[in-house]
């Protein structure tokens, strides 16, 4: 829940106050909030030891591209064919 927040607010931020288009703050927002729960994956969930650091950035990376793929998808799709706010469609493709 604590990268969803920081991605739907990093959004908001971006998208209502320094206009960055909807698309562009989409990805920076994803990004924004992988970061966060990867970091925050490191500290709680994920288990010391029992895989290598670099295999579970790998993984954790190709989860998080076709988490992009399909948000960017869906907030696009959202936006510009069914005619929802951009902040409606990022919270509901989140």
């Amino acid at each position: 829940a604590s990268g969803a927040v920081v991605e739907l607010g990093l959004y908001t931020l971006l998208v209502s106050f320094f206009s960055v288009h909807y698309l562009t703050a989409n990805i920076l927002s994803i990004i924004t909030g992988i970061l966060v729960n990867y970091l925050i994956s490191q500290k709680w969930v994920f288990e010391s030891g029992r895989y290598q650091p670099r295999a579970e950035f790998l993984a954790f990376c190709v989860v998080s591209a076709i988490t992009i793929v399909f948000n960017q998808t869906i907030v696009w799709l959202l936006v510009d064919y069914a005619g929802l706010h951009s902040v409606l469609a990022k919270i509901t493709a989140t």
